[in-house]
């Protein structure tokens, strides 16, 4: 036993509890049960550890177990030649690999061949992503359709994809596929006999001083009964060993299933299994759901739109300013004179501050040759003041036209004024005439 596992006299396994019945999460939504949370336990038990099960992703408890995070990893690991390379292996089981459908128009899948052309759900990291992935391969060597692989991080989302149609096959370990079956009440079932049968294997971190004490320990619990006790428990018999070892891990080759043109004994490439596999891609999950989403923005979008453009003031929030032409008076020639409304009020004047309009406006009616300047709004006496002030100190004209009011549909300025046409004659010094009547 090592020191440092000894000393601290506990044994952290890491475990993914989406993978019923052999481990998964208890009705209190933390404790982590199952046969291999049953099996660990029972390890610490004969080493005199107390044991601390953790629920991890499945493709995280490999690296975990190489950094140190975790002690021992028991979580249906399939044992085989890559997975060696990283840790070492203590067999226990054996399962195969079933592939399970919807009841109802789910599509008969008697072999790995009959995936061709098919969307397969897979959990990350396993041997059933690998196999659906090195069938792909297979599939478009032989000019069939590739198997469109869609890969969830646990197998609540493989079973998800399932039941949702986003997937038409799913792939686990055989009893686990059993399981899930057992469990969806009617709507899923085993598609095809099972393939592929390896030992599982609990994964001890290279080098750590584990892989003897773990091995001793299952003899022990093989020796006493409770081995075949837990598995009894769970329903896993079936997979029950006599002949635990250490490394034992077969080629992830994508083996056939047991029946169909590729079940063993069938005329193979031997260079068939040589085929790399697929790159891992994530598969987009499509839902109608943004469609709807993107349909009511662009209506929204659409009704906002309209409401500018049919808005009165759209043009004057926007556009240019409204100028309007005087016409001529018969009494004098004004050569050139434009009549400029805004409405101090209205939220899209120039600030509302009288004083600083006319500081724009006569420098861009000098700038322009403008000769007169014109005062909209007599009932705003102060802004026709200094109208009148400032055209008689830059030497230009000076006109007043009166405003009136007409209703407006606005909640909070119901009146705006309007441009009345009656032009007051200005005199020669610069000062506005009064308006008559």
């Amino acid at each position: 036993m090592p020191s440092g596992i000894r000393s601290t006299g506990t044994l952290t396994v890491a475990a993914d509890a989406t993978y019923a019945p052999n481990e998964f999460i208890a009705p209190d939504g933390h404790t982590v049960i199952g046969m291999d949370a049953d099996l660990a336990k029972a390890l610490g038990q004969v080493m005199g550890l107390k044991v601390n099960v953790t629920n991890a992703t499945f493709d995280t408890i490999l690296p975990g177990l190489q950094s140190g995070k975790y002690d021992l990893g028991m979580s249906s690991f399939t044992d085989t030649r890559e997975r060696e390379k990283i840790v070492d292996f203590v067999t226990y089981f054996v399962a195969g690999t079933s592939s399970y459908v919807k009841s109802s128009g789910g599509p008969p899948v008697t072999s790995l061949a009959d995936l061709c052309g098919r969307t397969v759900a897979a959990e990350k990291g396993t041997t059933q992503q690998a196999d659906a992935q090195g069938q792909s391969a297979k599939c478009r060597a032989s000019g069939k359709p590739a198997v469109t692989v869609q890969v969830y991080n646990d197998q609540n989302a493989v079973n998800l994809a399932l039941s949702s149609g986003r997937a038409q096959v799913a792939m686990a370990d055989s009893p686990v596929a059993e399981y899930q079956v057992k469990q969806s009440k009617g709507a899923f079932k085993i598609s095809g006999p099972s393939y592929g049968t390896a030992p599982y294997g609990i994964a001890v971190p290279k080098n750590s001083g584990m892989t003897q004490p773990v091995l001793a320990a299952l003899n022990h619990l093989m020796d006493d009964g409770t081995y075949l006790q837990i598995l009894k428990k769970w329903g896993l018999q079936s997979g029950a060993i006599s002949n635990p070892g250490h490394q034992q891990g077969r080629e992830l080759s994508g083996e056939p299933m047991s029946s169909g043109p590729d079940a063993p004994g069938a005329t193979q490439d031997p260079t068939e299994h040589a085929a790399p596999p697929e790159e891992i891609r994530a598969i987009p999950v499509r839902h109608p759901g943004r469609w709807v989403a993107a349909a009511v923005v662009l209506l929204l979008a659409a009704m906002l739109v309209h409401t500018l453009v049919t808005n009165p003031r759209f043009q004057e929030a926007t556009g240019r300013e409204p100028r309007h032409r005087r016409p001529r008076g018969p009494r004098r020639r004004i050569r050139r004179s434009w009549a400029k409304r805004e409405d101090c009020n209205s939220g899209i004047a120039y600030g509302g501050n009288k004083t600083r309009k006319l500081e724009y406006l006569v420098a861009d009616a000098l700038a322009k040759g403008c000769d007169t300047l014109v005062s909209i709004g007599g009932v705003q006496s102060n802004h026709t003041r200094q109208v009148a002030a400032v055209a008689a100190r830059v030497g230009l004209n000076c006109v007043l036209i009166q405003e009136s009011w007409v209703n407006w549909p606005d909640s909070v300025y119901d009146k705006v004024g309007n441009i009345s046409a009656r032009r007051r004659r200005p005199r020669r010094d610069g000062r506005c005439r009064p308006p008559r009547g």
